[in-house]
């Protein structure tokens, strides 16, 4: 309910006009209750067909207009509401691809394939159909004046059960949004394990996991299905109360009204007016309790959508004038994953000059990755700065440090879209020769002519639809088209058949002769020997920084 106030309160003057036209088609609305009373009041007494048929003209021409004005209000809050959603979408879309890496790592991972579902749950339950059901319900006031001005105590019933249903509103509203909470956990995490078993359908099979995967998925289906069941409980509960309530209103109208209409004091064409009159103004208020769960689950997924918009962004505080020239210092770095009780490193301290060659060396899980994650911002360290020219990178615009560095994941992921696009879309700029020369220096070039689609052949999955081979050699490509004057190059060997080391190899060789900063994370010996400094992550809490005399990488390579 909240948000609907949100959203009409933005245009104050639209809403003006809605409430205006509300008011006008509930007060046509009147018209039937107005028919029945004249008919029973005056044509059945008098018997002049001249009235009915004035009294049928009329009541036509209220319906209709009465149609009208609906449809009218109902056009405006469509279009009023899509720019609302619209906003919603895309402020949650950009918040996920904006917001600081490290905020968005303390997001659980069960609440991050449920945004898509949060956004569909509040579209359904804030459509324009239920908005303009809300805006109905302040004019159930006007039914109910017409009633107190037919018979008070007639009134005064009325009023009694429309506040009867808006406290079972209120009470259903409150005891399914527990529920809705607790359905939407079980949702978010039966599918995750539904997404596992679609990603990597071998895993299960090779490793014998099916028992496990059957019971987690159980407990987590149980969990589901008990949490809709209540919810289901809750809803016909208050769908069977309501219908009750309504049932009775009618009953009490039509049982007290007789009273009064034996008494002389009520005729039966107002009688039965009062009765319509009673149902017309619990309409609204029915309606919105039946809307009641809706609401509530959409109050769950706002809260979720809200949570993310909390994160922090990456807003860097400048961007440098001068371009970048490579240089790269680290100062007293330090980090410690979360739940860890050492530090991965610490005091780490180092300076590569442009144009230099670190080479990162490490056991698995010895911090070679994430050391690169933290020099590119998608890591926060614990302590200590990382300077880029001189200038502390987390004082940078994330977008600035993001356009003068690339990388090669050791694990790289591509977005559905064409290998064009995913190649055009790291440097717009790149013209078709050069992306050409980029493929065949990657060894791609074969690959892509044998093809139907050549470059615009589409990948899926996050490109897991090609070999590991031909993805490492467009990760490559990836990073080599981007120009940017430090790269960064995580494992880039592994998974590479001979021709493919060979075309790491030659693409470290070309960056290193064109002055550009090269830090590699590899054990591969060929890219050892090139380089001028080698930083040794086994070595513990405080990794060994050693400068190789003579290196080819800034002497041979270079001539």
């Amino acid at each position: 309910m909240k948000e609907i106030f949100n959203r009409l309160s933005k245009n104050p003057g639209r809403t003006l006009g809605l409430v205006l036209i509300s008011f006008i088609a509930n007060i046509l609305a009147l018209a039937s209750s107005v028919f029945v009373m004249l008919v029973l009041g005056r044509y059945v007494t008098y018997g002049v067909d001249a009235t009915l048929f004035t009294l049928v003209g009329g009541v036509i021409i209220a319906v209709i207009m009465e149609f009208s004005f609906r449809q009218l209000r109902l056009r405006m809050v469509r279009n009023s509401n899509a720019s609302a959603e619209a906003e919603l979408a895309i402020g949650a879309f950009g918040t996920l691809i904006t917001c600081r890496p490290e905020a968005l790592n303390n997001q659980t991972a069960q609440s991050r394939p449920q945004l898509l579902r949060d956004l569909e749950t509040v579209s359904s339950a804030f459509n324009a159909s239920n908005i303009c059901t809300v805006l109905d319900v302040p004019f159930a006031l006007l039914f109910i004046a017409a009633l107190f001005m037919l018979n008070t105590v007639l009134g005064v019933i009325a009023t009694m059960f429309v506040v009867l249903v808006l406290l079972f509103r209120f009470v259903g509203q409150m005891i399914q949004k527990r529920q809705a909470q607790t359905l939407q956990e079980a949702t978010a995490r039966s599918a995750m394990l539904f997404g596992d078993v679609i990603r990597s359908p071998d895993t299960a099979r090779i490793f014998d996991l099916n028992g496990w995967l059957i019971k987690t998925w159980t407990d987590a289906t149980i969990k589901m299905n008990t949490a809709r069941s209540k919810i289901v409980q809750s809803n016909g509960a208050i769908e069977i109360s309501i219908a009750s309530i309504q049932i009775l209103l009618g009953v009490v109208i039509i049982a007290v009204g007789a009273t009064f209409v034996v008494a002389g004091e009520l005729d039966v064409g107002a009688l039965i007016g009062a009765n319509i009159l009673a149902a017309r103004a619990l309409a609204p208020v029915s309606r919105l309790s039946q809307l009641s769960p809706l609401f509530g689950r959409a109050g769950v997924a706002l809260a979720e959508l809200r949570a993310m918009a909390t994160l922090n962004t990456e807003e860097g505080l400048n961007s440098p004038a001068n371009a970048y020239s490579g240089q790269l210092e680290l100062r007293d770095i330090s980090f410690t994953h979360d739940n860890s009780p050492a530090p991965l490193f610490e005091s780490l301290n180092l300076s590569i000059p442009a144009g230099g060659f670190l080479l990162i060396k490490g056991a698995n899980g010895a911090g070679k990755t994430t050391l690169i994650r933290l020099i590119l911002g998608l890591l926060v360290p614990g302590r200590g700065q990382i300077l880029a020219d001189g200038v502390n990178v987390r004082q940078l615009s994330a977008q600035w440090w993001r356009e003068h560095s690339s990388y090669m994941p050791q694990e790289p992921y591509f977005f559905d879209a064409s290998i064009r696009s995913n190649l055009q879309n790291a440097n717009p700029s790149v013209s078709e020769k050069q992306l050409t020369a980029i493929l065949e220096n990657s060894g791609l070039k074969q690959y892509i002519q044998e093809n139907a689609l050549g470059i615009d052949m589409q990948l899926t999955a996050g490109g897991t639809n090609l070999a590991l081979g031909i993805r490492k050699r467009l990760a490559l490509a990836r990073a080599m088209v981007n120009d940017a004057p430090i790269v960064f190059f995580d494992a880039p060997t592994e998974g590479l058949d001979t021709d493919g080391r060979a075309r790491v190899h030659a693409a470290l060789d070309w960056l290193s002769k064109q002055g550009r900063t090269v830090i590699v994370a590899s054990d591969d010996r060929n890219i050892v020997s090139r380089a001028d400094i080698v930083l040794d992550l086994d070595r513990k809490p405080v990794p060994a920084v050693a400068h190789v005399a003579g290196a080819p990488s800034l002497s041979a390579v270079k001539q």
